[in-house]
């Protein structure tokens, strides 16, 4: 009987995958953090953009294999695009007295990230 090296490989794999995962998500959330500080003076333009890009990504993203949906979508873009800091920056316009430009900001960001994962579906090699 021979030994197999197939468990071996399955955990190096699973490794380089976590690995991967750790990486992607780290770039990203540096990335966020700095168009978050670079773009946000006045109105949250880099949160707007992080958001959008993300929005795109994922559309396009439809077209990959299963395990590289799972780096790009969960660890990439889950640290990437960011709900909360829209939430975040839409209390404090709100506590400015910036109700108006909060309103603008939603609806802004809604109808951006809506059309951009359109527009990365459509781009999207078709899944197989």
């Amino acid at each position: 009987m021979t030994p197999t090296l197939a468990p071996i490989a399955t955990v190096v794999g699973t490794i380089g995958l976590v690995l991967t995962a750790a990486l992607v998500a780290a770039l990203a959330g540096l990335t966020r953090y700095l168009a978050g500080s670079a773009l946000n003076a006045e109105w949250p333009l880099g949160t707007l953009a992080i958001n959008s890009l993300g929005s795109f990504v994922a559309g396009a993203a439809s077209g990959l294999t299963a395990g590289s949906q799972t780096i790009v979508v969960l660890a990439g873009l889950g640290a990437l695009t960011s709900v909360s800091a829209v939430a975040g920056e839409v209390a404090t316009m709100n506590r400015d007295a910036r109700n108006r430009s909060a309103v603008m900001y939603v609806a802004i960001t809604i109808i951006t990230v809506v059309l951009c994962a359109w527009l990365g579906l459509q781009l999207a090699p078709a899944a197989s």
